[in-house]
């Protein structure tokens, strides 16, 4: 097992312990990662992508502000960072990724994005390639009602949104959706209005609320990735059969050259630098719906992973320079995924271990 000291120190894991999530694929350091965030499933999906590819040998640093996170024992390093809001969060983390050999930066955190992206090319200049999208494509996607206006001049399908007088004056059709109009992640904060006392109750408990039309349809999820030039490389689309705190534990994923057009148009319009995904529906009339877009891997990117678009992996050939033929991917469709938990145990002595199982193929 791995004393705590170690796991979140600079040294990678003991020799006695279970190790990384794919130990057999460890070997000699190269490219040195830094993924932010490290306490969510987002950071996680970004960690497997960059321990299941066998191309690029990587040193994985994951940091959180929490002192403590699970993925903090999955990684090579733990770090601890400063939240987004620091008013010296970029000076900070430049500091790290210069003392730790940084090369390439992934931010999982929506409330950290501004602070990169304005810093981005400081970081660049030193050598450092932080896969964020520009300030205004950021801004775009963070405010829901600015996205969907996005969407118009897209001449692309968005939830209709409904304005406050008609909302007081309760010329609008329920059931209703309700959201935080800026921030919010996966479905913490959203609801949906059955009528209009519960739409009074809801909108009484949120500061700054986005009243949308409830689309009644099977929801899927676009994992995109795009070059840093903010050219469109892939996308793999996948159904989300269930999910759990706004995260999928059951998805598939689908041959749907309709949505990939769709976000490759919103890929390139905003434009996305790096990864992104994105929400939309597919309703009985079979009409596409597109819900919203976050700039960064999702909480179930491993079921894009698995059906051969690695996104962590795409950035590690952008970052040493290689071209990517996006012809050459080993796309699958038809992948299914059925997630489950595992647990990180923190012993009284200070040993830790990621599974009393020890580790095994996948």
């Amino acid at each position: 097992m791995c004393r705590l000291g170690e796991a979140f120190g600079d040294c990678p894991w003991g020799t006695d312990s279970p190790g990384p999530l794919i130990p057999e694929m460890i070997s000699h350091p190269s490219l040195r990662v830094l993924i932010t965030g490290g306490g969510t499933a987002n950071a996680v999906s970004v960690l497997k992508g960059l321990r299941w590819q066998r191309e690029i040998p990587v040193h994985i640093t994951l940091g959180d502000a929490a002192e403590v996170v699970a993925g903090g024992f999955l990684a090579d390093t733990f770090v601890r960072l400063p939240p987004g809001s620091d008013p010296d969060f970029a000076d900070t983390l430049l500091r790290i990724c210069l003392g730790h050999d940084i090369k390439l930066v992934v931010s999982t955190i929506d409330f950290e994005f501004e602070a990169w992206a304005e810093r981005a090319s400081d970081f660049l200049s030193h050598g450092i390639r932080v896969a964020i999208s520009p300030l205004s494509a950021i801004r775009t996607c963070s405010d829901k009602a600015e996205f969907a206006m996005f969407l118009e001049r897209l001449a692309l399908p968005g939830a209709r949104v409904y304005s406050r007088d008609q909302v007081l004056e309760r010329r609008v059709p329920f059931p209703l959706f309700v959201k935080p109009r800026r921030g919010g992640r996966g479905s913490l904060g959203t609801h949906v209005a059955r009528d209009v006392m519960d739409l009074d109750r809801i909108l009484s408990t949120m500061d700054d609320p986005l009243v949308q039309e409830f689309i009644d349809g099977e929801e899927y999820t676009i994992d995109t990735i795009s070059d840093f030039d903010g050219r469109f490389l892939a996308a793999m689309p996948r159904v989300r059969r269930e999910t759990k705190a706004g995260v999928s534990v059951k998805g598939c994923t689908v041959d749907d050259p309709e949505m990939v057009a769709m976000a490759k148009a919103i890929a390139e319009a905003l434009p996305i630098i790096g990864p992104s995904n994105i929400q939309c529906f597919r309703k009985r009339d079979g009409s596409l719906i597109v819900s919203e877009a976050n700039l960064r891997f999702s909480g179930a990117l491993a079921l894009s992973l698995a059906a051969g678009l690695n996104g962590p992996l795409i950035l590690l050939k952008m970052v040493r320079g290689e071209k990517v033929d996006p012809s050459r991917l080993p796309l699958q469709y038809g992948v299914q995924m059925f997630r489950f938990w595992e647990e990180t145990f923190l012993y009284p002595d200070g040993t830790a271990t990621a599974s009393p199982w020890g580790s095994y193929p996948l």
